[in-house]
């Protein structure tokens, strides 16, 4: 099935007197952001009467049909050029080391970072952790109407093409880890078990081979991944898929965000609501009769997935930078711990080199 992708219209409200001064004691920071049918509602006018020009991908605040997005944390994006003074000559901050400076991580997780869709009745929640490498420790919760990700931004490679570069390909990965997970809900929650991380991550890619651009234009997604059970023997259901399948037919590119279905209490990610899914993935053109007998009954348990959540993106503060193994941002050194380390150690989809 093939991903849905949302990139809706935002709108930036600024107080302003009636000299046209910015103003009235709200900063430019505290401006609001509205789809157009909500301002309409505060104006008292037609949607089709507001006259618009939208912004570039990268500027906009997408949102999922009828639900408020809301704002960015403020910050410039940057762009490839020469400094404009002395002081912008300085090389920007990159706490992680990893050679790619920290706004522009932050500003290409958020360019493609997932709009996540759960079910209102959910039994779990999310959890801000303690700064310890040895084990996970939750240090406050948070609903999981409210997502929490933890997300990573990794340079993998240089893809060549018969010896010549071609590509510099790069992995997001969105880590939401839960308190506990609630075990089958069509089994009477059998197996639930304390934490469950769970991972979505997108491949990027940009054709700008010889340094890491700070252009946000210069970046697509051509593969993404979708953890469900994730390494669980006869039960796994995760998904890879690259640019060219079915579930992601072209490029996709920045300021355009992946809609993902937690399944209920298991919060398993699917591009679609998992309501009664079989934990087995079986396109139409798999051979499903070459199972091993073993296996057989993960057919007959199945997701669960109540309709009726609107859905959102992680808001600025509940959006982290782990940083990397080698140096670890943001109290963060729990990414050390076994069942989060495994995660990360290695690219869970990449491009290989064409010969």
């Amino acid at each position: 099935m093939p991903f849905t992708f949302t990139d809706n219209l935002r709108i930036k409200v600024v107080a302003r007197d009636a000299a046209g001064n910015e103003g009235f004691g709200i900063s430019q920071d505290d401006c609001s952001i509205l789809t157009l049918d909500e301002l309409a509602i505060r104006l008292d006018i037609q949607e089709a009467d507001i006259e618009y020009t939208p912004g570039p991908p990268e500027e906009g605040y997408p949102e999922y049909p009828g639900v408020a997005e809301p704002r960015l944390d403020p910050i410039d994006i940057p762009t490839d050029g020469e400094p404009e003074d002395e002081e912008l000559a300085q090389p920007p901050p990159d706490a992680d080391r990893d050679g790619i400076r920290d706004d522009f991580e932050r500003i290409l997780a958020r360019s493609f970072d997932p709009f996540y869709v759960w079910s209102n009745d959910d039994p779990n929640n999310f959890c801000f952790l303690a700064d310890r490498p040895d084990e996970l420790q939750c240090t406050s919760f948070v609903s999981h109407t409210t997502p929490l990700v933890y997300y990573r931004v990794h340079f993998i490679s240089v893809v060549t093409r018969q010896g010549v570069p071609w590509l510099r390909q790069y992995i997001i990965d969105y880590l939401t880890i839960w308190d506990h997970d609630a075990g089958l809900c069509t089994l009477a929650g059998a197996s639930a078990h304390q934490w469950d991380v769970e991972r979505t991550a997108a491949l990027v890619v940009t054709t700008v081979t010889d340094r890491h651009s700070i252009n946000i234009r210069d970046y697509f997604m051509v593969g993404i991944f979708l953890s469900a059970h994730e390494n669980v023997p006869c039960f796994d259901n995760s998904l890879r898929c690259y640019v060219g399948d079915n579930c992601l037919p072209t490029p996709i590119p920045a300021g355009n965000h992946p809609i993902i279905f937690w399944s209920k209490g298991k919060h398993a990610n699917y591009e679609f609501p998992p309501d009664l899914y079989p934990f087995w993935r079986c396109p139409p053109a798999d051979v499903c009769f070459v199972i091993p007998p073993s296996c057989i009954p993960s057919f007959f348990i199945l997701e669960c997935f109540a309709q009726g959540a609107p859905g959102a993106r992680a808001t600025a503060d509940h959006l982290i930078n782990v940083g990397e193994l080698w140096n670890p941002l943001n109290g963060s050194s729990w990414i050390f711990v076994d069942k989060v380390l495994g995660k990360l150690q290695e690219p869970v989809i990449k491009l290989r080199n064409i010969n």
